[in-house]
């Protein structure tokens, strides 16, 4: 590959990179003295220290002070202190560039001073463009937060030029920058201003609120408040905050609980090794699932919202069960094989519980099973039902996953204890050959 014209120029001022460009587009942009003494400058070291042998101090960050005394050969400053020797050094440097770029020294000291060094300190560290945040830290155009007493630079300016930084990875500072105008900044890096529009849910205001910014990297250089974004960076504006805060903020009611249950139920009895047919693939429905991929199975189903509020009193049952690759078939299958409810002896239809996937749980009072003598099943059979039998007041009387055994033992324990206390109530002797009811014998005609 044959080097630019830009390559070849930098490759004969023999200077670092950033430097050598720093030298050329100042020479382009008809500041080759100052940009040839900048870059000279920022090539050795710092030519500025404090007066006194005992201030260990950093000198000012401030670069414009380095080619003040560049040019007028003395300590810009009162407490500062010139080193004479590294001055020496550095102007023979600039004298040796502009003599390879062809360039006569500046007759005055007007020409350097005059020279935009913000700019063309830009120009060389472009990824260190920095903005205010706070009267010591700035944020690089890169997103990284550096330190920088800015009262030493500008205690007006916004934006500042960055060349060199100090301190460890986890706590730089700026040791060298200029104060940078905005109009010279986007005139320089047009090419890399974008525009967007930002669309974010606000907690406090309870709203998804909008803004148009232009930014150049991590750089903030306008704004302007949307009055209507458009719905999908709305949408998409709640479901990032529903990310943030977790899906629990969603429509749980007991009936879209019990079906995000069932479907997992579904998963972890008939996965995906044991399926012969597509409609029989049950992906994951745990939370931390349904958390990482909330987009995709709510964001189609949040057409025409604008709030979370609306968004709260969203059914789930659909947004829930298109997650399920096979249509109207698996959700047929899914109704056989994990039925919300069952229907039982005396013809009550009882909600199962699938909170524990291992042991569905079917609460029932005890005389509705009366003449039932296996344990009800889901899966296709392939899961006994956890009965948990309740006295005719609904309080737990017996847990048990094998009802013959309960009728044929268990039951007579049940029926001493409980006779007593709910003597309206059935307790046959022969609880297997017994009418099913969810009566009092009085209504029953006994």
């Amino acid at each position: 590959m044959k080097p630019t014209a830009h390559g070849r120029k930098l490759a004969a001022l023999g200077l670092p990179p950033r430097l050598g460009h720093l030298v050329v587009r100042g020479q382009e942009l008809g500041h080759g003295s100052g940009a040839a003494a900048l870059a000279a400058l920022l090539a050795e070291r710092d030519l500025l220290r404090w007066a006194s042998p005992t201030d260990t101090r950093p000198a000012p960050p401030d670069l414009r002070l380095r080619l003040e005394a560049y040019a007028n050969g003395r300590a810009p400053l009162p407490g500062l202190a010139l080193h004479h020797a590294t001055l020496q050094r550095v102007r023979d440097v600039a004298r040796n560039l502009m003599n390879r770029l062809g360039l006569r020294e500046p007759s005055s000291n007007q020409a350097i001073m005059q020279s935009p060094v913000s700019l063309l300190t830009a120009l060389a560290y472009p990824d260190r463009l920095a903005q205010r945040e706070t009267h010591d830290r700035l944020r690089l155009v890169t997103g990284q937060r550096v330190s920088l007493n800015t009262k030493e630079v500008d205690p007006q300016a916004t934006f500042f030029a960055v060349a060199h930084l100090a301190g460890t990875s986890s706590a730089p500072r700026a040791t060298l920058a200029a104060p940078l105008e905005q109009d010279e900044l986007e005139v320089a890096f047009a090419d890399q201003i974008a525009t967007t529009d930002e669309v974010r849910y606000d907690p406090a205001a309870q709203r998804v609120t909008g803004r148009r910014v232009r930014r150049l990297g991590a750089l903030l250089l306008a704004e302007t408040v949307i009055g209507q974004p458009e719905p999908a960076l709305v949408v998409r504006a709640l479901l990032s905050y529903l990310q943030e805060v977790g899906i629990s903020k969603l429509n749980w009611t007991p009936a879209a609980r019990q079906l995000q249950q069932r479907l997992e139920f579904m998963r972890q009895h008939f996965p995906a090794s044991e399926s012969t047919l597509e409609e029989e693939h049950w992906p994951a429905f745990d939370e931390e699932t349904l958390a990482q991929k909330v987009e995709q199975w709510l964001g189609p189903h949040l057409t025409g919202i604008k709030t979370l509020s609306d968004m709260q009193r969203l059914d789930l049952t659909e947004p829930l069960l298109a997650r399920l690759p096979g249509g109207w078939n698996q959700r047929q299958a899914l109704d056989r094989l994990a039925p919300a409810a069952l229907e039982v002896p005396s013809g009550s239809h009882i909600t199962l519980d699938y909170s524990d996937g291992a042991a569905p749980v079917l609460a029932v009072k005890l005389q509705e099973l009366f003449g039932l003598t296996e344990t009800p099943t889901v899966a296709g059979g392939r899961v006994p039902l956890l009965l948990h039998l309740l006295s005719p007041g609904g309080r737990p009387a017996q847990v048990t996953r094998d009802l013959r055994s309960f009728w044929e033992r268990g039951y007579f324990e049940v029926r001493k204890d409980l006779k007593g206390r709910y003597p309206r109530h059935p307790w046959p002797d022969k609880p297997m050959e017994h009418i099913p009811t969810r009566l009092t014998k009085k209504r029953l005609g006994q």
